[in-house]
């Protein structure tokens, strides 16, 4: 041991309540995002909400794993977690793992409704158009358009922000058509954002 080095402790309670109440914190806004994922296939509005949450957190984090770092041995059982989880989440985000598991979970009631486009059809007559959900979805607005595809627009943030589903039975879409960024979804299927 060197005569300037302090040396180092056993890693207190105190710091690991600390430390565990800031991954915990980071957990539920990485859900957080995820689930808003799982419920609008990909809700980047989210985003900058999750990220003003994460921000104390994340300062609370770096002192701690400062701390942490230089005075406990032991202090990447805990300290590590964060990263993970803000790395995990940014990796199955950007994968849309968890707007594809969204989709795979309400596929079903999807096809039964676009199958029965016609009788959700809202908006053409003057009538007004309540929500609707569908699977894990919550639709704005539900319209079969001239060329046979049935659109279903996403509650979520609207009307600022035009994303939802569409249903293309005759025909294939791509990315700028009409306006609309698309994922395809296998079949007939699109996810559209403006």
């Amino acid at each position: 041991m060197s005569v300037n080095s302090v040396p180092r402790q056993a890693v207190p309670l105190a710091w690991e309540v600390a430390m565990a109440a800031t991954a915990t914190l980071t957990f539920v806004c990485c859900l957080w995002l995820m689930w808003a994922d799982v419920t609008a296939f990909d809700d980047i509005q989210v985003v900058i909400p999750v990220g003003v949450a994460l921000v104390l957190p994340v300062l609370a984090w770096l002192v701690l794993a400062l701390v942490g770092h230089m005075k406990y041995p032991g202090w990447r059982r805990l300290g590590l977690l964060v990263p993970i989880f803000i790395a995990a989440t940014v990796a199955l985000t950007w994968a849309q793992v968890p707007g594809r598991i969204g989709w795979m979970m309400s596929r079903g009631a999807m096809d039964h409704a676009a199958a029965a486009c016609d009788q959700l059809d809202s908006g053409r007559s003057g009538v007004p158009y309540k929500s609707e959900k569908i699977g894990a979805y919550t639709f704005h607005h539900v319209e079969r358009e001239s060329d046979g595809a049935c659109q279903f627009d996403l509650l979520k943030h609207y009307p600022w922000a035009r994303s939802g589903f569409l249903y293309l039975p005759n025909g294939s879409r791509a990315d700028g058509e009409y306006g609309h960024d698309y994922v395809h979804l296998g079949n007939s299927w699109y996810y559209y954002r403006l």
